[in-house]
């Protein structure tokens, strides 16, 4: 395998927005990791049609833990790449 890796040199004046790419790259490696955190301890607290145990973890209101779980699903997955979704927009302007 080639090497791939990409340095951004935010040391050069010029490189105006070199702090903001990387920030965007550790918000998203961060929201990545709470997202799986969130969906392993979603997919412990359901048997896939019992999502009482999810609304009562998380908060959410009698009878729309599966909507919320389905949300972070998708969401999750089109992040990672595997499925294109428009859950995570969904997700933001439903849950909160």
């Amino acid at each position: 395998m080639a090497i791939d890796f990409i340095t951004v040199d935010n040391g050069v004046t010029t490189a105006t927005f070199a702090q903001d790419l990387i920030r965007f790259k550790e918000l998203f490696r961060q929201t990545l990791d709470l997202g799986d955190k969130i969906k392993d301890i979603m997919d412990h607290n359901t048997d896939g049609s019992n999502y009482a145990g999810i609304e009562t973890k998380f908060g959410i209101a009698t009878g729309l833990g599966d909507d919320v779980y389905n949300l972070v699903a998708g969401a999750l997955a089109a992040m990672k790449g595997t499925s294109q979704s428009s859950d995570g927009m969904t997700l933001i302007g439903r849950v909160g």
